[in-house]
Formats: C-alpha cells, sequence, structure tokens
C-alpha cells in the first residue's frame, strides 16, 4: 500500500515537473520565439540544472515536439466537446469553427514554429505529429459523417472512409496555407486556396454549397497580417 503511495506521488511529482518546463518552454517560444529560445533560457526561468531538464527532454528538438503534442491534446479536448452533440451538418460546423478558435489562441506559439516546423531537419516532427493528428481526430470526423449519411444531410458512397478524406483535407491546406503565408503569396491567392479546398470537401460530402468553410474570412485575413509583419 505504501508503495503504491509512494509511486502514485513520484508520478505526479514527475508530470508536475515536466508541465512546468513545458510552460516556460511554451512563454519563452511566445515571447522571444523558438529559434531565438535557447536551453539555457528555459533553465534559467526555472532556475533548473540541465540535467535536470534532461531528465525530461534531451533535446530542443525534444521540447518543441512535445510542446506540439500538448497543444494537440487541449485541441482534441476542445473539438470533441464542439462536435458532441446535435445533427451533423451542425457538428462539423461547430468542429471547424472550434478549429479556427484553437488556432487563433495558439496562433503566437504557431507563428514562431512554423518556419521550423516545415524545415528539412524537421520532417520528421512534422509527420509524427500529422499522424498523431489522424489518430485523435479521424475517429471524431467518421462518426459526424457517419451520422449525416444516415440524416440525409452528407451523400457519399464511403462514408465509412469520407471521416479521413475530410482530415486529409484539412491538414493538407493547414500545411499549404501555412507555406504560402511563410513564403509571402497574395492574400487573394490564399484566400482562394481556402475557398476552394471549402468547395472540394462540400463536394466530398454531397453537403449543401457554402455550408462548410475551412477557415473564416476575418481570421484568416488575421493570420495574413501576422505574417506581414
Amino acid at each position: 500500500m505504501e508503495g503504491d503511495v509512494a509511486r502514485t506521488v513520484n508520478e505526479e511529482d514527475y508530470a508536475a515537473r515536466r508541465e512546468a518546463i513545458l510552460h516556460e518552454a511554451h512563454r519563452l517560444v511566445c515571447t522571444k520565439g523558438y529559434q531565438q529560445m535557447t536551453i539555457q533560457d528555459v533553465l534559467n526561468g526555472l532556475g533548473i540544472s540541465k540535467g535536470a531538464l534532461y531528465h525530461y527532454f534531451d533535446s530542443k528538438p525534444a521540447l518543441l515536439e512535445a510542446l506540439v503534442e500538448r497543444m494537440m491534446t487541449r485541441w482534441e479536448q476542445v473539438l470533441t466537446d464542439a462536435a458532441a452533440e446535435g445533427p451533423a451538418l451542425r457538428r462539423l460546423q461547430r468542429l471547424l469553427s472550434a478549429f479556427d478558435r484553437v488556432k487563433g489562441e495558439d496562433q503566437q506559439f504557431l507563428a514562431s514554429v512554423l518556419p521550423v516546423m516545415y524545415s528539412d531537419d524537421n520532417a520528421v516532427v512534422r509527420q509524427k505529429s500529422r499522424m498523431a493528428g489522424t489518430a485523435r481526430f479521424a475517429p471524431l470526423l467518421d462518426d459526424i459523417v457517419r451520422s449525416g449519411v444516415a440524416e440525409g444531410v452528407f451523400s457519399t458512397p464511403y462514408p465509412d472512409r469520407a471521416g479521413l478524406v475530410v482530415l486529409t483535407l484539412i491538414q493538407d491546406l493547414t500545411e499549404i496555407g501555412g507555406l504560402m503565408m511563410l513564403e509571402g503569396a497574395g492574400g487573394q491567392e490564399i484566400e482562394r486556396t481556402f475557398a476552394a479546398y471549402s468547395d472540394v470537401l462540400e463536394r466530398a460530402l454531397g453537403a449543401p454549397a457554402g455550408s462548410l468553410q475551412l477557415m473564416d474570412n476575418a481570421i484568416l485575413t488575421g493570420w495574413l497580417a501576422t505574417f506581414d509583419t
């Protein structure tokens, strides 16, 4: 019994120390930028030794990977709650709106790490992040699509795979949109790209025209302004 209590305390202590490191790293990424942030900055902020930090994260890329995973865990909860109940079309609309919102809440962090995530050196981290996103969100989208087909609001001969198609479109657009912003593409070109993906999404699901928008135009304008500065 005492051993179980000690193990629980140790696990909680480990999780609390790990979260403290991630919290400080996230703050530094948002204030200094990921590329400017150093491991020493994290150590100075927490008053810990390099050995103590390396007990949890053995490198700066490992810290980045954990920060992205932490963000996605929060996103999963928000999107799951947003799409929990109601008619399928409304659930999907709320999910897309919630996705806009959480990306906006993490805009500083994402704007800082995007150049790093899209570099050749982080191709493995980027792919692992995408696979983790598929595991998290595909079941939720599968459920929405199956419900939509049963309700008659969606029309697809592949209700068991259409959720994955929807997620792939979202992931592809997120990556393409990010790259276009980093490369300084024009706002009209980016807006047309988002509109084209929204149109393809509606056609893939047989959803009513104009019923689905992969990013609100006002929010997209805010993102464009971030990369113009």
